[in-house]
């Protein structure tokens, strides 16, 4: 008879502490190896969406640099275009406004020695400061100058003062009636600690953030090692997410410079 008691007094006791405390230990892991899951999948796919946004970037940033690079030497003579560079610069010209020398016979100066102004057939879009090249297209001759004073649009032929004297004699030849006149700016790009700058004439402005600082931009010649002799530009970035650090990305691209190839 006592047993018969103990046995039912068990089966209405229910569970005990310990399997209380067990079950709970049990969903407390679940809980967490759950919420751990959930944790890692936010994260890749924070990741994932921040390697989608920095690509993008990165894409749209050589793009932008290459078009910027390909610029050199447009409207300079032949050869001319780079003026500096180093594995993470380049310094180069870009022509502006252009106009030329009025037609003249063979024998005659279409600007002399110690001339400090030139005679051209359109001096409209030139102003005090513009640096200049002068330009003799069928001998090669080229000098650099620089615009003093406003130039004279009303005149016949109009006029470009100029800063100092020109040194050399441009001559017309028989065929070679015209020399050119072109206003250039001077362009720099640079890496600057987590940015690619680019200056004109002087003036900076940031062109691309968020590359890597001491390896985001740097610069392939292919072995050239002087300015003339630059064919082609092989431009390296490396971009990085400012609030992901795992979010990188790396691009390549090769620029072939029109106005430097002989």
């Amino acid at each position: 008879m006592n047993i018969l008691k103990k046995i039912k007094r068990n089966e209405q006791d229910g569970v005990t502490l310990a399997e209380i405390l067990i079950g709970m230990a049990i969903s407390s892991a679940l809980l967490i190896a759950v919420f751990k899951i959930f944790i890692q999948q936010q994260s890749a796919f924070e990741n994932l969406n921040d390697s989608t946004l920095i690509r993008a970037k990165g894409r749209l940033a050589i793009k932008l640099l290459s078009k910027e690079i390909r610029m050199a030497g447009h409207g300079m003579p032949k050869n001319s275009g780079i003026v500096a560079f180093d594995s993470t610069s380049i310094t180069f010209y870009v022509g502006g406004v252009s106009t030329t020398t009025p037609p003249g016979s063979a024998g005659t100066k279409a600007v002399a020695s110690e001339d400090t102004t030139l005679n051209v057939v359109n001096a409209t879009g030139f102003s005090d400061g513009n640096n200049v090249v002068i330009h003799d297209p069928a001998l090669g001759t080229t000098e650099f100058v620089e615009i003093e004073g406003t130039p004279e649009t009303e005149s016949n032929p109009n006029t470009i003062p100029l800063k100092e004297a020109v040194v050399q004699d441009f001559i017309y030849g028989v065929n070679s009636n015209l020399v050119t006149v072109t206003a250039y700016n001077t362009v720099k790009i640079y890496l600057n600690d987590k940015n690619v700058v680019k200056t004109v004439d002087g003036q900076e402005v940031t062109v691309i953030q968020d590359v890597s600082s001491g390896d985001g931009l740097s610069f392939d010649f292919y072995g050239a090692v002087e300015t003339s002799a630059i064919e082609k530009v092989g431009i390296t970035m490396k971009l990085i997410d400012p609030t992901n650090t795992r979010a990188t990305i790396n691009l390549k691209s090769d620029i072939t410079l029109r106005n430097q190839q002989s």
